[in-house]
């Protein structure tokens, strides 16, 4: 016989409390980009009865994805992300509130997707200037982010750290983030999970044949990066950043 005490968050209750579960319920996060680490990080919040989550992607899931999304598998090939784990949050806790947006997070559309008291922005993608943009925008609005940089090339699950983008020197994505958060006024403030391994060589913008700015490819690629050969990944590195960024939010939302 079920103990009638049990509930879909019992185990969380247990460790952190009533209050702590109840605050998670009253939390609302956004989430950019639904890859690897993104859609991890999206089934962890939701296993943790975080109740309301703003999903934001443009892609289709493809068999390319297999080795290491949370959506790819079974029928969902060919079916927008968004959909996928929408659903997939709906099953996990039916009380839950999941707003999809299918579309790219830029300027032209932040201030509707971080709409109705969104307390963070977890941004997963995009190239440096692209995620400058949205996280100037959030830090705008009084919205902190947790960036989850890239995993791609590398194989070490053991290198990722957390730490204030002001004060990473350890890898370049990150150097070229600050850069860009610089030259908006942003110094500190903003959390990012980050691989401390150098990655394998990858294809330059040049060797490409991409023209950056002026690349005629900008509206169907990776902000020009699916301009090259994509990186090599595997099952384990992504999905370990967004359980990692998603663990720290949790964390901070709990005692909120």
């Amino acid at each position: 016989m079920a103990d009638s005490k049990m509930h879909r968050f019992s185990r969380t209750e247990l460790l952190i409390g009533a209050e702590g579960v109840a605050a998670l319920s009253r939390a609302r996060v956004a989430v950019i980009g639904l890859g690897g680490a993104g859609s991890y990080a999206v089934e962890a919040l939701a296993r943790a009865g975080v109740g309301w989550l703003v999903l934001a992607d443009p892609r289709m899931v493809d068999i390319s994805d297999t080795n290491r999304q949370l959506t790819a598998a079974g029928d969902a090939y060919g079916k927008p992300k968004v959909d996928v784990l929408a659903e997939r949050v709906k099953a996990i806790n039916p009380e839950a509130v999941v707003v999809t947006w299918q579309e790219w997070a830029g300027p032209w559309n932040l201030e509707a997707i971080l709409h109705g008291k969104v307390q963070w922005m977890l941004d997963t993608c995009g190239l440096p200037l692209q995620r400058a943009e949205r996280i100037g925008f959030a830090a705008g609005r009084g919205i902190p982010v947790m960036a989850i940089l890239d995993t791609g090339g590398r194989t070490d699950p053991l290198s990722f750290r957390k730490s204030d983008i002001g004060s990473i020197r350890d890898c370049q994505e990150a150097e070229a983030l600050r850069v860009a958060l610089y030259q908006r006024g942003i110094k500190t403030g903003v959390s990012a999970v980050y691989s401390t391994e150098p990655p394998v060589r990858q294809t330059t913008v040049a060797e490409s044949g991409c023209h950056g700015s002026a690349c005629q490819k900008r509206s169907s690629c990776r902000g020009c990066s699916g301009c090259r050969q994509p990186d090599g990944s595997l099952s384990y590195l992504a999905p370990m950043a967004g359980l990692i960024a998603a663990g720290e939010l949790i964390r901070t939302l709990q005692t909120v």
